[in-house]
């Protein structure tokens, strides 16, 4: 089976999303990537769920990220500080949010 992968920027998590995903508390399955970032699972949705899988513990910003990567058809996000970010989705500095 071919999973596919959607890799994108750190900044679209804000400072305490990225420390809930240190310490694994952010009501995902997530693995840390060297200090640079995570995997992050996406939930499969399905048709009648109107949560797309995503618990209430999911951190909104993460939220976003996970829907995003639904909607592409994706299976992981790739959290890394090197990736480029996406234009529809928020850009956070530290806890402050760039608009």
């Amino acid at each position: 089976m071919l999973l596919k992968m959607l890799d994108i920027s750190t900044a679209h998590l804000s400072l305490m999303t990225r420390e809930l995903l240190d310490n694994e508390a952010a009501g995902v399955i997530s693995y840390p990537k060297g200090g640079c970032g995570w995997l992050v699972y996406v939930p499969q949705r399905e048709d009648n769920d109107e949560s797309r899988g995503i618990g209430e513990d999911c951190p909104c910003d993460l939220g976003e990220c996970l829907r995003y990567a639904q909607d592409q058809g994706a299976h992981w996000i790739m959290f890394d500080c090197d990736a480029e970010s996406v234009l529809t989705l928020r850009v956070y500095n530290d806890d402050t949010e760039l608009v």
